[in-house]
């Protein structure tokens, strides 16, 4: 029940953003989201200094709690895109650095709908800080990057997959799952499978 509940969160939450139009002309998706800010120096002092005390707290629930806010915040900016995209960004870390899963990944997706972000790179960047400070349990971890997986063999995205098997692995690793061991190991196989089979069929179009 519980990995069936971690599925579960995992496909509605790795679901791709909707912030999309079409075209008058071609009927094709026009990406409507905003392009990452190139400069977010002013931003980043603005915020960090407005929250100085929060972001120097060290108890898990404080970065949760910190996160929250800056969610908060971003949700409700509409005319200061620096801002917006720097307090997502610093709310999916606080949550995953708290250990917050399925917070870190709702910000990301949150990020990835709001900007030009890649929502699978989006998501890896919460799992990867997430399994950086071991702030959330392994067998969470591994749930969630084994889902990352998939999502992006669907989409051709190998360097991602394999980044997210790494972070399945690190976190099989350090809890001593054996079974999962064993099923990142398979799983890791059977994407290097695909892989080669999709640079196989690549090299015949050219």
């Amino acid at each position: 029940m519980q990995r069936f509940t971690f599925i579960l969160l995992g496909s509605l939450l790795f679901s791709p953003p909707t912030t999309v139009a079409l075209s008058q002309d071609a009927g094709k998706p026009i990406d409507t989201r905003l392009p990452v800010p190139t400069d977010t120096d002013a931003a980043e002092k603005v915020v960090r200094d407005l929250f100085k005390a929060e972001y120097a707290k060290k108890k898990p629930a404080d970065h949760i709690e910190l996160a929250k806010k800056l969610l908060k915040i971003g949700d409700e900016t509409t005319n200061d895109p620096a801002t917006k995209f720097v307090v997502y960004r610093d709310a999916r870390n606080w949550a995953a650095r708290g250990g917050d899963v399925p917070l870190a990944l709702a910000v990301a997706r949150s990020l990835s709908q709001a900007f030009a972000v890649s929502p699978i790179e989006a998501r890896l960047v919460a799992i990867e800080t997430t399994e950086k400070w071991r702030s959330s349990p392994g067998r969470v971890v591994i749930e969630i990057a084994l889902e990352g997986t998939d999502e992006s063999v669907r989409a051709d995205e190998y360097p991602s997959a394999e980044r997210f098997l790494k972070v399945a692995a690190l976190a099989a690793g350090r809890g001593a799952e054996l079974f999962w061991e064993a099923v990142v190991t398979a799983r890791t196989k059977e994407v290097e499978r695909i892989e080669k089979e999709f640079e196989s069929i690549a090299s015949d179009r050219l």
